[in-house]
């Protein structure tokens, strides 16, 4: 019989998704980017968004979609040659934006922050994301109890812990807000954010290539 409290039980699987969570990558660098341009309030629907494709994508991987992906290995490669070529996109078009906190009235001449639709549909393009929900599920069939109970228990730490965790970024994004009043700020801002979307996929690609 496992005599180890369901609390304890939890903390490896917990720590792993908060460490998966916290930790640079295509949603964070967007959420940054979103709370820099938007603030905090406006990039909630993109935050939600986020956990709500997460989770979703935990349920896949419980259902089988994890083992036929283990199956198909390229079908990783697949999504990450196309989430990188999506995220140049986005760089490019930050590189390519005049518009700014500091220049314009209001947010919408600088683009609209996602919407929890787009958010949560980002997600299933996201390698880093499917990695993550297949590493959690792994750990979490190690869980007593049945699949459900380890389903549901992996689905709640993941909602509770991944939406604090792009919450700090968007934040850190928002607070940086007034640092980037001027043009020349908020295009040195674009910039820096287009860079760091190309370090995320060269990162990406690493394993493809």
């Amino acid at each position: 019989m496992n005599t180890t409290p369901w609390f304890v039980e939890l903390l490896p699987l917990a720590g792993l998704v908060l460490v998966m969570s916290i930790t640079p990558g295509p949603n964070n660098v967007l959420v940054l980017d979103s709370g820099i341009r938007f603030g905090v309030r406006r990039t909630l629907p993109h935050l939600f968004g986020i956990t709500a494709g997460f989770v979703l994508l935990l349920l896949l991987v419980f259902a089988g979609m994890g083992q036929l992906i283990e199956r198909l290995p390229w079908f990783l490669s697949a999504l990450t040659v196309a989430c990188s070529g999506y995220l140049l996109w986005i760089a490019w078009v930050m590189v390519g934006s005049k518009a700014g906190p500091g220049t314009c009235s209001s947010a919408e001449s600088s683009g609209r922050p996602w919407s929890l639709s787009a958010a949560a549909g980002f997600q299933f393009l996201n390698p880093k994301g499917w990695a993550m929900a297949i590493t959690c599920a792994g750990l979490a069939a190690k869980l007593s109890g049945g699949v459900f109970r380890q389903a549901a228990l992996l689905c709640v730490i993941a909602a509770v812990l991944n939406f604090p965790c792009v919450l700090v970024w968007a934040t850190f994004g928002a607070a940086a807000r007034r640092s980037l009043e001027s043009p020349d700020g908020f295009r040195l801002f674009n910039w820096s954010m287009a860079m760091a979307l190309l370090v995320t996929v060269i990162v990406m690609l690493e394993d493809v290539l």
